[in-house]
């Protein structure tokens, strides 16, 4: 007998530069755990609506391309907010404490003992947290598929420097919630 898990959510997202660079995101997210308020008609004393509040981890990897300098992959790791109306829709309130971010140049030289090399791979890494904030509805007749928007900003900090860049992502976006696990015996 097999017992079946909870399904995680899943999105895919356009995950722009200032909405000119162009980039994709992907990304889960684990509830850690959901408040469940419920409001109540005096008139009738019935609970008619409920509200949801949910903390959840969140989890993306992502890439976008800047044609004329360079290209770059992200992950992001943090503890976000969601909250749910009953008509389904979402405001969500972001922290990501853990972020990485690596850019790509295109053709890079270097001097190498007195001859002219392409250096591969050439770019820098940072260390990129960031907090985001955005909004999103869920669909009305399956509250398992929605789609979403939000602004995330992350502070590139490089190794060995005290001082942080910001980087303002736009995000564009759909989740949902089918990919199931089944739990092996």
């Amino acid at each position: 007998m097999q017992a079946k898990r909870k399904p995680y959510p899943f999105k895919v997202s356009y995950y722009g530069n200032n909405l000119i660079n162009p980039g994709v995101r992907v990304g889960s997210e684990q509830r850690v755990f959901t408040i469940h308020k419920h409001r109540f008609n005096k008139r009738k004393n019935l609970s008619t609506k409920m509200v949801q509040k949910q903390f959840y981890l969140n989890g993306n990897a992502g890439m976008f391309i800047d044609p004329n300098s360079h290209w770059a992959l992200t992950t992001n790791l943090g503890l976000h907010f969601r909250h749910l109306s009953p008509m389904g829709h979402q405001f969500i309130l972001g922290a990501d404490p853990l972020g990485f971010y690596k850019s790509f140049l295109p053709k890079t030289y270097a001097l190498d003992d007195g001859e002219i090399r392409r250096k591969m791979m050439a770019g820098n890494m940072y260390y990129a947290p960031g907090f985001s904030i955005g909004y999103g509805k869920f669909k009305e007749f399956n509250k398992n598929t929605g789609w979403f928007t939000q602004l995330n900003v992350h502070f590139l900090q490089d190794y060995n420097t005290g001082y942080a860049m910001p980087l303002i992502m736009i995000e564009f976006g759909w989740q949902w919630k089918s990919l199931k696990m089944k739990k092996r015996e």
